[in-house]
């Protein structure tokens, strides 16, 4: 049975908040090792990101972990932000393989990009890799990993379900953490595969109804939609939904 866990700190100190987060993601799990897990922290807590390692080492010691440094921090129904916070989620995934790996863009002969580091199995420049059915977590550094280049060769790579997002917190290239297992990178991205699961970015939505100008509104509230009450704009939309 698949069982997730998540907890988020603001303890100022890193390695406590560490410590708390990994004592209750353990409990949450009743004791089940997790296959993988997820940090997110602030610039102040990353900035003692191995001891923040060893103390999620010694309190929860998932078997894949990945990480990225977070300006905001979100977890169990808070958002964190301006003020120190860590977010870990894990989960025990019975019969999904999990691989992880990290990734580095290199100039290539020709002036673009190439990006290495992909597991064979997802190599955007082997088209055979594409018929398997891995989808991607990956997290990267905005500075030095542009997401124009998970589009490899032809594009090949905009084929692979990916998703994740861009670290954050950091002014300038180096400011930023990623972490896969134990390791610590000021750039690139880290990822892993997912073999036997899909995971779902649960804030996705599409938009309904017809493009519609606001025609007032200000503090934050939209007031009138094409020359009409937005309530009773969003009325006509909704009634015309299909069920």
């Amino acid at each position: 049975m698949n069982r997730f866990a998540a907890h988020i700190s603001t303890d100022p100190d890193a390695r406590a908040a560490a410590r708390e987060c990994a004592r209750a993601v353990h409990q949450a799990l009743d004791g089940v090792r997790a296959d993988v897990a997820v940090l997110f922290a602030t610039p102040s807590a990353m900035a003692q990101a191995q001891e923040v390692l060893a103390a999620l080492d010694d309190g929860l010691a998932p078997a894949t972990l990945m990480g990225c440094t977070a300006e905001g921090v979100i977890g169990t129904g808070r958002e964190v932000e301006q003020e120190p916070a860590m977010s870990l989620w894990a989960a025990s995934l019975p019969g999904v393989r999990i691989e992880p790996f990290a990734l580095d863009v290199r100039e290539a002969p020709d002036g673009g990009v190439v990006v290495a580091g992909w597991p064979p199995a997802l190599d955007p420049a082997a088209p055979a890799a594409l018929a398997g059915d891995e989808a991607v977590i990956l997290l990267a550094d905005p500075f030095t990993f542009p997401s124009s280049a998970l589009e490899g060769p032809d594009g090949l790579g905009a084929q692979r379900d990916i998703v994740g997002g861009m670290a954050s917190g950091g002014r300038r290239p180096g400011d930023h953490r990623l972490i896969l297992d134990q390791r610590v990178m000021p750039a690139g991205a880290v990822g892993i595969a997912l073999q036997g699961a899909v995971p779902v970015v649960s804030q996705g939505c599409r938009p309904v109804g017809p493009e519609m100008t606001i025609t007032d509104g200000g503090d934050g509230v939209v007031r009138m939609l094409a020359g009409r009450p937005a309530l009773e704009r969003l009325g006509e939309v909704i009634e015309r939904l299909p069920a």
